[in-house]
C-alpha cells in the first residue's frame, strides 16, 4: 500500500479527473509549466512558444493535480492511463524498453513545483499521490522519464532505472533516465 503524506494545512490540493479540468485550471497549470522551464534552453522542434502551448491534448484526458498556497497555484502533475505505451507522448524514447511494461501502463508527466516551494515536501506528495491513483486506476506499471537528478529519489519510493542517462533528448542542457514502477 501506498503511504501519500500530508501536507501542511496551507496548501489546497485538486485532483481532477479526466474532461473535468476547466479553462481557468488549464490556464493554470500551463503557467506553471511555463514558469519552472523558462529556464531550460529547449531544443525539441515545436517545442513551446507561449504559455498556452505548454498544454498537450492528453491533459484532457488524464488526472490533473493543482497544489495551490494562499490561492496561488505553485505545482502540478499528471496521470495518464493507457492500454499500450504507443498511446503515450514521447514514446520515441520508450520503444525500445516496450517488453518492460505490463499494461495497462499510467504515464506520469509534467510534474512541476516553482522554485521558491520546492524541498517542502510537494513533489513527493505529488508523485505518491499519482501511485496511489494509478494502482486505484488498475495499471500493472509506470512509466517516466526524469532528469538525471531525480533519479535517486525515485529510486528511493520504488522506481527503477530502465536506461539512461541520455543527454539532450528533450532538452540540451538535461540528463534523461526513463524509469518504471511495478505494482
Amino acid at each position: 500500500m501506498i503511504s501519500v503524506p500530508e501536507l501542511p494545512t496551507d496548501f489546497k490540493v485538486e485532483i481532477i479527473p479526466p474532461k473535468k479540468v476547466s479553462s481557468q485550471q488549464l490556464n493554470a497549470i500551463a503557467q506553471l509549466r511555463a514558469q519552472s522551464w523558462q529556464h531550460v534552453e529547449v531544443t525539441r522542434p515545436n517545442e513551446p512558444s507561449s504559455t498556452n502551448d505548454w498544454l498537450e491534448p492528453l491533459d484532457h484526458d488524464s488526472h490533473l493535480w493543482l497544489v495551490s498556497w494562499q490561492q496561488q497555484p505553485v505545482a502540478t502533475a499528471r496521470v495518464t492511463l493507457h492500454p499500450d505505451i504507443s498511446k503515450i507522448s514521447d514514446t520515441v524514447f520508450f520503444q525500445a524498453e516496450n517488453e518492460h511494461y505490463s499494461v495497462p501502463v499510467a504515464s506520469f508527466k509534467r510534474l512541476v513545483v516553482l522554485p521558491e516551494y520546492r524541498k517542502q515536501g510537494l513533489g513527493k506528495f505529488l508523485m505518491l499521490s499519482r501511485l496511489e491513483k494509478a494502482c486505484e486506476l488498475g495499471a500493472a506499471s509506470v512509466m517516466l522519464i526524469c532528469p538525471d537528478t531525480r533519479t535517486q529519489h525515485l529510486v528511493e519510493l520504488g522506481f527503477e532505472v530502465l536506461s539512461g542517462p541520455k543527454k539532450g533528448i528533450l532538452y540540451s542542457e538535461i540528463n534523461w533516465t526513463l524509469m518504471r514502477y511495478c505494482f
